[in-house]
C-alpha cells in the first residue's frame, strides 16, 4: 500500500466518492475546490490517498491547510473514507494509517489544530456509525446535532410533521407567490442569476469571489444541485440552494428580499423543495446545525438558537453531528487503534 498526494485533476477520487459509503459531496473535488477559492490566501490542499497494488483506492482523506490549522477554511474537514467491504483488520490499519499520516503532515508543517467532522449523510453515518469514532484517534469530542428530515415517509405524513404555524405561513405564502424550479442539469441559468442578485442585494455587497459562484453554477448544471425561487408578479423575492448527492440533500443557502420580509417566503420555499426532493427520490433533506444552548466549545447567539427551532418546525428529527478536534505541540500525538 501507497500513500499518495491528491490533486484535482485525479479522476479516481470522484469515481472513489461516488462508490464509498463514507463519502458525501464534501469529500468530492467540487467541495474542495470550492474550498480552497471561497477562503483564497492562506488555504493549502494536503488531501491524500491510499492505493493498493493495483493502483486502485483503498482510502481517501480530505484535507486542508488553512493558516496554522487543518481545517476547510473554518469549516470541518471530512472524516476519512474508506473502500466498501474491507476487512475490519484491514480498515482499522487503514485508519489508523490515514490518523497518523496527519499527525506527521500537522508537525512538519507547524500545524496546531486539526478540526473534523463525520459527514452526517454519508451512508454510514445514518446506517451505522452509533458513536464518534474520532475519538479513538485522540481527537477532543466537540459535537453538536443536526436536523434531518426523512423524506421516505409520504408527503401527508411529513406536511402533519411540520408546526402548525409553519403550515399555516405556507398556506398564506402558496397564495402570495410562485414558484420556479432551476433543475439540475438545466443549462438555462436565468434563476441561477435571479438567486445570485438577490443574494448580492440582501448582502449590499459581494461577499465572496466570483468564482465561488461560477463554481455553484457547474454543481448545478452538473446535476449536483437544486434552486427555487418565490416570485410576486415577476419580482424574485426569495431563493434556496440545496446540494444534491446520492440519496441526500443540503440546504445549502438561502436569499429573501429585504423589501418582503413580512412575507412567508423561507416557509413556503422550504416546503416546496422538500415535495420537489420527496418527487424526485431523494431519501434525506438535511437542513443544518441545531444550537440549544451555551458549550463550553460552541456559543451560539439568540438569533443561532431562533433559526435552528425554525428549522426543527418543519420536522424530521435531530441526530447527533459527530465532530472532533486535536490539537498539536512540540511532541507527536499518540493514538489507540
Amino acid at each position: 500500500m501507497k500513500i499518495k498526494k491528491y490533486y484535482l485533476d485525479n479522476p479516481k477520487w470522484d469515481g472513489f466518492c461516488l462508490e464509498s459509503d463514507d463519502c458525501w459531496f464534501w469529500h468530492t473535488s467540487n467541495w474542495i475546490e470550492y474550498t480552497l477559492e471561497y477562503f483564497g490566501q492562506g488555504s493549502e490542499q494536503f488531501s491524500f490517498y491510499i492505493e493498493d497494488s493495483n493502483q486502485d483506492i483503498l482510502a481517501i482523506c480530505p484535507l486542508i491547510k488553512y493558516k496554522n490549522r487543518f481545517t476547510f477554511g473554518g469549516f470541518f474537514d471530512p472524516n476519512p473514507a474508506l473502500r466498501n467491504n474491507l476487512s475490519p483488520k484491514l480498515s482499522k490499519k487503514l485508519l489508523g494509517d490515514i490518523f497518523l499520516e496527519i499527525d506527521n503532515i500537522a508537525i512538519n508543517n507547524g500545524i496546531k489544530e486539526c478540526t473534523m467532522n463525520i459527514s452526517t449523510l454519508t451512508k454510514n453515518r445514518l446506517k451505522k456509525f452509533a458513536f464518534n469514532y474520532l475519538m479513538k484517534y485522540d481527537f477532543e469530542n466537540i459535537s453538536l446535532n443536526t436536523q434531518i428530515i426523512d423524506l421516505g415517509k409520504d408527503e401527508r405524513t411529513l406536511w402533519g410533521e411540520i408546526k402548525k404555524s409553519h403550515r399555516y405561513e405556507i398556506k398564506r405564502g402558496n397564495k402570495l407567490f410562485k414558484f420556479k424550479i432551476d433543475l439540475p442539469y438545466s443549462k438555462d441559468d436565468t434563476k441561477f442569476k435571479e438567486f445570485k442578485n438577490l443574494h448580492l442585494f440582501a448582502a449590499g455587497r459581494m461577499t465572496r469571489s466570483e468564482k465561488t459562484w461560477e463554481k455553484q453554477l457547474q454543481w448545478k448544471n452538473g446535476g449536483y444541485a437544486v434552486i427555487i425561487n418565490a416570485y410576486v408578479d415577476d419580482t424574485p423575492v426569495g431563493g434556496i440552494y440545496t446540494i444534491l448527492y446520492k440519496d441526500g440533500s443540503y440546504y445549502t443557502n438561502s436569499a429573501n428580499h429585504p423589501d418582503y420580509e413580512h412575507y412567508p417566503i423561507s416557509h413556503s420555499i422550504q416546503w416546496e423543495i422538500i415535495k420537489w426532493l420527496k418527487r424526485n427520490r431523494f431519501r434525506y433533506y438535511e437542513l443544518g446545525i441545531q444550537h440549544f444552548s451555551d458549550q463550553p466549545y460552541n456559543h451560539p447567539n439568540k438569533k443561532d438558537i431562533d433559526i435552528s427551532l425554525f428549522k426543527r418546525h418543519f420536522g424530521g428529527y435531530t441526530i447527533t453531528h459527530y465532530r472532533g478536534k486535536k490539537r498539536y505541540l512540540q511532541n507527536k500525538q499518540s493514538h489507540n487503534n
